[in-house]
């Protein structure tokens, strides 16, 4: 039997964290969709393991209606011409991850717990493999992606080494605290820790562990309630005893993940020091550290999600202060380092995938179909920008004072940052953003300065590195004026 669980995400929109360079892949990999044991506890295909079948019989008739009925989250608008041009070879690279519907198309993959324990394979071709992040450790450049790959560059990102990892599941997000210690996280809900430079990694949790963590946490969460209950009365307990149904309904929900295995992926990591540290992902997972990942605390219900929204990105805006964006124009700030968490007024109703610091407390987000806005007060207001395209915006980067975009169909926008950082005067002849000429159109998942006039850029295809000269390329039209925040735009 197929449980629906496992696919919705796919027909809901697959906004993960590398969505339009990483969409498929990132909703197909080992990633189960939590949506529909909300509908439905028991919903299920018939399936025959023996008889391989094709993708298109599958998506017919009343088979796909079912699929639509089960995916009951709002579901982001994506630029259907990138999904177009890289859906078949992604959609080859999630299925090789997926065990149920790569047997139902014909393929065929390890489980995504034999890959949680399944060291990365070494390949001459991991340099031009899917690669999803790319940072620096001192000296060295570290990039991650596909098949727990992870890449290591000395020399500015002319040449790479393949460093072997514990799993082969991908890896879709990188953070190093200084040039010693850094992590990453991936799919099955892995996180893996170096404390050489990324000269060598361990393993220091996956999905399995973080499953039965998610089951106690939310034993813990009912009997609590439970207690409190018997001493309310009126409303109060009326509340109460709603939001204890909530809560056993997640309990059920984190029962059935246990029983699947690891699917939900990380999307995220951040690091205040050598010790404090979250990691945050799919369907509201967030997980802490005070000892440098040796162990990890669940806080999903720190956050107020109670749809389950992915997390795609966290990162600090000061020494107090953390942001964290997601699915759905998800927006929440902590102002005391993680402890308490409250949403933010969103511009628009579509993901964000990440967001940019810039000088003066600036801040810049963007997600979806070339959505991009900025804030000047740590996200309580925003003013949008206005970009040459609507492809989705999955990067960015400051550059030699530009402020750098990067979207999942291969296009690179910029504009120098003093243009942007007085948003009284965003007019028409100030908030420019140039397309920057690229010789290959390939989905851009991230990018790092690698040099004084050179950008190290990954995604599709692997790593490239760019010659990037702003001054050699004129400017496109002006930029409109920035619309009111109040106004929806998807």
């Amino acid at each position: 039997m197929i449980n629906l669980r496992h696919y919705s995400l796919a027909i809901r929109g697959l906004t993960g964290k590398c969505v339009d360079a990483q969409l498929i892949t990132q909703g197909l990999s080992e990633t189960g969709s939590q949506s529909i044991e909300k509908q439905q506890h028991s919903s299920s295909l018939p399936f025959n393991p023996e008889k391989p079948f094709f993708l298109p019989l599958i998506l017919q008739g009343q088979m796909i209606q079912s699929f639509f009925r089960a995916a009951s989250r709002p579901v982001s608008k994506l630029t259907s011409a990138l999904i177009l041009a890289s859906s078949l070879t992604l959609l080859a690279s999630g299925l090789s991850h997926t065990p149920g519907l790569s047997d139902l198309v014909g393929l065929h993959a390890h489980a995504s717990t034999d890959r949680i324990g399944l060291a990365s394979s070494q390949s001459t071709k991991a340099e031009r493999a899917l690669m999803l992040d790319i940072t620096l450790a001192g000296d060295a450049l570290i990039a991650a992606g596909d098949r727990g790959y992870i890449l290591r560059s000395m020399d500015q990102g002319q040449s790479w080494q393949q460093i072997p990892t514990p799993v082969s599941v991908a890896l879709t997000d990188l953070f190093f605290v200084d040039d010693q210690y850094g992590w990453a996280v991936g799919h099955s809900g892995v996180i893996l820790h170096t404390q050489n430079g990324g000269q060598s990694w361990q393993l220091q949790t996956d999905g399995k562990r973080t499953n039965h963590r998610v089951v106690r946490y939310y034993q813990q969460s009912v009997e609590k309630l439970e207690e409190q209950i018997n001493q309310l009365s009126g409303d109060a307990q009326e509340e109460a005893e709603i939001a204890l149904e909530a809560l056993q309904f997640k309990l059920e929900d984190a029962e059935v993940a246990l029983e699947d295995g690891p699917s939900t992926p990380l999307l995220s990591v951040w690091f205040n020091n050598r010790q404090q540290g979250w990691a945050v992902g799919a369907y509201g997972m967030m997980l802490s550290t005070q000892d440098g990942g040796t162990n990890w605390q669940v806080h999903n219900l720190k956050v107020p999600n109670p749809d389950g929204f992915h997390y795609n990105k966290i990162a600090a805006l000061d020494s107090r202060t953390l942001l964290m964006v997601g699915e759905a124009g998800t927006l929440y700030r902590s102002d005391d380092q993680g402890q308490s968490w409250k949403a933010l007024d969103s511009p628009y109703e579509g993901s964000f995938f990440g967001f940019q610091l810039l000088p003066d407390n600036h801040l810049v987000a963007y997600g979806l179909r070339g959505n991009a806005f900025i804030s000047s007060d740590r996200g309580d207001s925003w003013s949008q920008l206005i970009l040459p395209g609507h492809e989705s915006v999955m990067a960015s980067l400051v550059h030699n004072q530009h402020l750098i975009l990067l979207s999942g169909s291969g296009s690179l926008w910029h504009t120098p940052i003093s243009n942007l950082t007085d948003l009284s005067n965003l007019d028409e002849s100030s908030n420019q953003f140039a397309k920057y000429p690229l010789s290959r159109a390939l989905p851009i998942s991230a990018a790092y300065s690698s040099g004084q006039d050179q950008l190290t850029l990954v995604g599709f295809g692997g790593i490239r590195t760019l010659a990037f000269d702003p001054l050699s390329v004129q400017s496109g039209k002006s930029a409109q004026k920035p619309k009111s925040t109040t106004e929806e735009n998807q």
